[in-house]
């Protein structure tokens, strides 16, 4: 009985040293779909319009200047005057 227990452990630890040593580096090594070099994003006038207009929508969310930056500046300077009634919602 002793000598399968120790049989068992010993195929288990042969088992996961066997897993630590085989790597997958190769397939850790990839680049991201969803990054350009910039020799890439401008090597043409359409790549740099194209980064333009994402850059500008990125600016646009209401987490930026599309709404909230405004919003804390207001906040800081208010000294009584402003006052929050009603829902406000982002328009449709």
């Amino acid at each position: 009985m002793k000598n399968i227990i120790k049989h068992i452990l010993y195929t288990i630890v042969l088992l996961t040293s066997l897993s630590f040593l085989s790597s997958c580096e190769g397939k850790l090594n990839i680049e991201p779909a969803q990054s350009l070099s910039p020799d890439v994003a401008l090597s043409s006038a359409a790549n740099v319009q194209k980064l333009l207009i994402a850059e500008y929508s990125e600016a646009g969310d209401p987490s930026l200047y599309g709404g909230r930056l405004n919003l804390a500046s207001e906040l800081l300077a208010n000294d009584g005057e402003l006052s929050w009634q009603g829902t406000y919602l982002q328009p449709r």
